[in-house]
């Protein structure tokens, strides 16, 4: 299955200072992708365009480090801009998740960082020294400010993955932490920051099981026969029994369960009296442990993948430099099959010491996703693994390829890229495009660079100058519209969409353009200035100022202007730029 790119591709080259490590020669370290997990694509500004937020670390060695954050000029190009957005700058050790969220009910942006501190030392003898969560929240101005005291039972520990979800159903969003245990950080397992919508949290674990609620070290039975204390590394949030509720999923780390043994997913059924209780569990995949042994639990991911009405599951497994990923379908009554190798043909097990059979570096898989990538209303799988190559990305080579191709039944199939036109791309055009060597184009961001309407694909290549300053190139690929598109007259009429990503040109009259599956666009030749955007009971209307003609438009979500874009899909008020992009938990 393809994605088709445009002609055109713009880079930034800029220039940041990062603070060389305590011990190591700071030439060969390069922090800019040392804490995967954390990059991401987010509006950091307010100006309606994605921007990127990136948490240097050096993962096993200090200092601590400042974030980067590098402002987008809606045309796909990057700034640092990280001083004008901190009020302070923020210092994160190694974290496992940064969600940018509006934790608050007046809108404002707020930045949760779960961090799990620098793995100095041994994690059994001495142990790490784990760190504290943070919280950050916009002022009036738009400069995030540091909340961090607005967090409760916040001690230095080992935060792993965990989410982000309205758990109790009141409106505001919750944190869901997991807690990694050892002999330096106190206590493990998960528990809840409950939100108040003022940025305010309350620690909780009210109505979680004994087995994966958060316990200090000296409240854990070490010796239990019959409390199958899981040590989760990862816990998610997703409505699995269609009840309106949100479910909690949780998955051991590599340790394995206390009385089994083994490598568990368990899924827990929201209770209407907001108690959880167990309702299935599975294991890790028999074909992972005889090929690489203990896997852990570093991501769980839910969304309806293949279509049924019910919500799947993505089961992310890691090891030390080795990654896989796990398809497990919902069949209903909370009860889940492992689909894998049907959806995926195989457990896609990736070790970054590895070569593939073509000589090319297999990439580490930190996290994934779930994004409807080419806008045709199908989830599918993104990944984040740095070092994707030229020809990992022209063949869709599984060593490295990063986004995977839903067909719409749950079966993924990796993405070559082609030009506009569907012709495929070489290894050598899309080296050109990029303006990377063919051996490695950096790590893959997939948003909407440009407010088009399309998915774009952005890389972020780090480098040590002879100054010791970072390089950072950032390659933006800018996406192609591969739906149909519809030419209105001069006479008006109604112009109707199949399915994928259509596109409406306006001609002269007043039309009716009805969109359908996928995401569908409405090109408008003159600036937003000269239109007046207003909200119907069946959908839009688009008014000339000049002449009084309008369109009508139902099931299409974007508007593009000569000198902007508005999405129509987004609850607020019509015609604010948009900002847009959904990712899993």
């Amino acid at each position: 299955m393809q994605l088709q790119l445009q002609p055109t591709s713009t880079t930034s080259h800029l220039t940041v200072s990062i603070a060389p490590p305590d011990n190591g020669p700071s030439g060969l370290i390069r922090p800019v992708t040392g804490d995967p997990r954390s990059i991401q694509a987010a509006d950091m500004n307010g100006d309606g365009y994605l921007d990127i937020f990136i948490a240097p670390s050096y993962y096993n060695q200090s200092p601590a480090l400042s974030p980067i954050v590098l402002l987008n000029d809606g045309h796909g190009k990057f700034h640092d801009g990280t001083k004008s957005v901190f009020g302070t700058l923020p210092v994160i050790q190694m974290s496992d998740g940064v969600f940018f969220k509006s934790f608050t009910n007046d809108g404002r942006m707020g930045m949760f960082v779960t961090d799990q501190g620098l793995e100095i030392g041994d994690a059994y003898v001495g142990g790490f020294k784990g760190a504290i969560n943070q919280f950050w929240l916009q002022d009036k101005n738009g400069v995030f400010q540091n909340m961090t005291a607005s967090i409760p039972s916040n001690a230095p520990a080992f935060n792993h993955v965990s989410s982000v979800a309205d758990v109790n159903g009141d409106g505001n969003l919750d944190v869901v932490v997991t807690r990694m245990g050892g002999p330096a950080v106190e206590g493990q397992g998960t528990f809840f920051y409950l939100g108040d919508g003022k940025g305010g949290f309350t620690f909780s674990t009210a109505g979680l099981p004994a087995e994966i609620s958060y316990k200090p070290n000296n409240q854990i039975d070490w010796s239990s026969k019959t409390i199958d204390y899981q040590f989760s590394g990862s816990a998610g949030t997703g409505d699995l029994g269609g009840t309106g509720r949100l479910d909690l999923v949780a998955g051991s780390y590599t340790n394995g369960d206390q009385v089994s043994g083994k490598q568990t997913v368990r899924v827990y059924q929201h209770n209407a009296d907001n108690t959880f209780s167990f309702a299935s569990q599975t294991t890790e995949p028999e074909a992972l442990t005889s090929a690489v042994g203990a896997m852990g639990v570093a991501g769980i991911t839910s969304g309806d993948i293949n279509g049924d009405g019910r919500n799947d599951l993505v089961i992310h497994w890691e090891v030390g430099a080795k990654s896989a990923i796990q398809i497990l379908e919902n069949e209903g009554n909370y009860q889940f099959k492992d689909v894998t190798l049907s959806a995926m043909g195989s457990y896609l097990l990736r070790d970054a010491q590895q070569q593939d059979g073509a000589g090319n570096w297999q990439t580490l898989a930190s996290s994934y996703f779930l994004q409807d990538v080419n806008h045709d209303g199908k989830l599918d799988i993104v990944l984040n693994d740095n070092g994707v190559n030229a020809a990992q990305m022209a063949q869709g080579l599984s060593s490295g390829a990063f986004i995977y191709l839903n067909d719409g039944a749950g079966h993924f199939t990796p993405a070559q890229f082609a030009a506009a036109n569907g012709t495929p791309l070489t290894a050598e055009q899309l080296s050109t495009m990029t303006g990377q060597p063919a051996w490695g184009f950096g790590f893959p961001l997939t948003f909407d660079a440009d407010n088009d309407g399309n998915s774009d694909y952005v890389f972020i290549a780090d480098a040590k100058n002879a100054d010791g300053t970072t390089a950072l190139d950032i390659s933006t690929l800018f996406g192609a519209n591969s739906g149909a598109t519809y030419l209105a007259g001069d006479t008006g009429g109604t112009l109707m969409a199949g399915s994928g990503n259509a596109t409406f040109v306006d001609g002269r009259g007043s039309d009716t353009f009805k969109g359908s599956i996928g995401r569908d666009t409405a090109i408008y030749s003159s600036p937003e200035a000269g239109y007046q955007i207003a909200r119907g009971a069946t959908g839009y209307t688009v008014t000339s100022r000049a002449n009084g003609v309008h369109d009508m438009l139902t099931g299409v979500e974007r508007v593009r202007f000569s000198d902007t874009a508005v999405a129509l899909d987004i609850d607020g008020n019509a015609g604010q730029a948009y900002r847009l992009y959904q990712a899993a938990f």
